[in-house]
């Protein structure tokens, strides 16, 4: 972690296989601004998956003393 770095939650979807549904999850990544945030996570996890769009990032929330994320994976129709 640098020194300018802060905690951003990073919103993508992905998918295994072309017949696969697509499914939305989120990963906290450690940058010093949204685009760095999107290109770590894109390297991170293009090697796992066959399909992968990254959404969105915004900064952690850290109101509570602690970052805290929820994971959450939806299917889409």
């Amino acid at each position: 972690m640098g020194f300018f770095d802060s905690k951003w939650i990073v919103e993508f979807e992905y998918s295994d296989g072309f017949f696969s549904s697509y499914k939305t999850a989120t990963i906290e990544i450690d940058a010093s601004s949204e685009y760095s945030a999107k290109d770590k996570a894109k390297s991170v996890l293009k090697n796992q998956f066959k399909y992968l769009k990254i959404k969105e990032a915004r900064k952690a929330n850290k109101e509570k003393g602690s970052y805290q994320v929820n994971y959450t994976i939806s299917d889409k129709p």
